[in-house]
């Protein structure tokens, strides 16, 4: 449950972040503000997303760099060289993840069964038969199902939040695209079971991962997934 809702979390601390130094700027004198303060842009959120969002590289990266911030202030390691300390750490962090990375695509996620009333009772319209869907979270988490016969695309945003969208068992009857979007969030698309899929976008300080199945044949339709992460993770398992 932490993990679902470690983006609303993170963005909840940013905004209040961003509120007590706006408050200070405008104040001047009646809320003090540290040398090295603009690091807790960075230390607050990206703390948070490392201690409960599980691994992810850019988060463990943009938390080191708000540490670093405070240490070229204060200084507490002497004469060190802090860039060659970062750079180091920032290169372990790049290894780690490509070995998770490994693992997970040696053993990709298998979806379970669920039936009409499990559905009911985990995500947010129950059995959604749509077939052109546009599923949204701000500063929330929801979780969606879609079970729709010849499920023809939409859009998927999350701000601030993170979705689920489960396609396992919907029907791809012909190439069609979904377009999601990520501001400081995460998406996680379930991919359908028996079909193609392609990843394709752009990336802003954020995160692409496709660990779909590859063991789908060529003649299937292809379900491509145009994605827009900035500062935030889209992943399709």
């Amino acid at each position: 449950m932490l993990k679902r809702y470690s983006y609303v979390i993170s963005g909840v601390s940013l905004l209040l972040v961003a509120l007590y130094a706006a408050l200070a700027a405008l104040l001047p004198g009646t809320l003090p503000l540290f040398p090295g303060w603009p690091a807790l842009f960075l230390l607050m959120p990206f703390g948070i997303l490392v201690l409960t969002a599980g691994f992810n590289s850019f988060n463990c990266i943009a938390f080191l760099l708000g540490l670093l911030i405070l240490f070229l202030e204060y200084r507490w390691l002497g004469d060190a060289n802090y860039w060659m300390i970062f750079f180091c750490l920032m290169i372990c962090i790049v290894l780690v993840d490509a070995g998770l990375r490994g693992r997970r695509e040696e053993h990709p996620f298998d979806p379970p069964e669920i039936d009409s009333e499990e559905a009911a009772k985990l995500y947010a319209t129950g059995e959604d038969t749509d077939r052109t869907v546009k599923y949204t979270a701000f500063f929330s988490a929801p979780r969606f199902y879609n079970v729709s016969e010849g499920f023809d695309g939409g859009k998927v945003r999350a701000i601030f939040g993170s979705v689920e969208v489960n396609l396992a068992d919907c029907e791809v009857k012909m190439d069609t695209t979904l377009k999601c979007t990520v501001l400081f969030g995460r998406i996680t698309i379930i991919a359908p079971r028996d079909c193609r899929v392609a990843l394709d976008g752009f990336n802003l300080l954020g995160g692409l991962s496709n660990l779909a199945p590859k063991s789908v044949g060529m003649h299937r339709p292809e379900l491509k997934i145009a994605a827009t992460p900035i500062i935030g993770t889209i992943e399709i398992l």
